[in-house]
C-alpha cells in the first residue's frame, strides 16, 4: 500500500486549507496517481511549533507506477504549484505532502535515494520518519488503513493510535463535517 499524508493551514492560490486538499487530490490524479481511499478532513493543532494556525488534515491510499522518487518528485512539484514555501520547520504552509508508505519499504537520505530534483527538493525517506509521533497523520490512517504494519516497528496504525491520542502536538480536533 502506497500512503500520503495531505495538510495546510493557510489560504492561498487554491483557496482555503480545505479546498486546497481538494485542489491537491485532483493534481495528484493528474500525475497518473489513482486514490483509492480518502480519510475524512480533521482539523488539528499545529506540530512542533507554538502559535502556528490549526490545521486542516487527511491520508490517501493511492496506488501509482510512479518510483518512490517520481512520486515525491511530483508531490513537491504539487506542493509549489499550491505556493508552498520553505523554510520554517513546522511553520505555516498552504500544502503539505508527505509519502508516508510505499508498500513497506525503508530507505533514508543517506542510504539509497539521496536529494532528488535539486535545491529545495527532500530527499526521500521511508517510512516518513514522523508517523508514529503525529496524530494528525496516525488517526487519518487508521480511519482507511487500520491493519497497516509501520514497516520499522511491526505496529498497526491501530496500535499507533491508541499511543498518539496521548500527544499534545498535531492533536486532532475533530472531524471536519462536509
Amino acid at each position: 500500500m502506497i500512503f500520503i499524508g495531505l495538510g495546510s493551514n493557510l489560504d492561498g492560490p487554491w483557496g482555503t486549507p480545505r479546498e486546497c486538499l481538494a485542489r491537491a487530490l485532483d493534481a495528484l490524479e493528474n500525475q497518473r496517481v489513482t486514490v483509492v481511499k480518502s480519510s475524512r478532513q480533521y482539523g488539528s493543532k499545529a506540530y512542533g511549533r507554538a502559535g502556528v494556525p490549526d490545521y486542516v488534515n487527511s491520508v490517501v491510499q493511492i496506488e501509482t507506477f510512479l518510483t518512490p522518487s517520481a512520486l515525491l518528485y511530483n508531490l513537491q512539484r504539487i506542493e509549489r504549484k499550491a505556493s508552498r514555501k520553505r523554510g520554517q520547520r513546522w511553520g505555516a504552509r498552504t500544502l503539505d505532502l508527505d509519502l508516508l508508505d510505499w508498500h513497506g519499504r525503508i530507505c533514508g537520505p543517506d542510504k539509497e535515494s539521496g536529494p532528488i530534483g535539486g535545491p529545495g527538493y527532500r530527499p526521500l525517506s521511508l517510512p516518513h520518519p514522523g508517523i508514529v509521533n503525529r496524530p494528525f497523520v496516525i488517526l487519518p490512517l487508521c480511519e482507511i488503513a487500520p491493519r497497516w504494519h509501520h514497516p520499522v516497528s511491526g505496529e498497526t496504525a491501530t496500535q499507533l493510535a491508541q499511543r498518539a491520542r496521548l500527544l499534545r502536538d498535531g492533536r486532532i480536533l475533530g472531524a471536519i463535517d462536509d
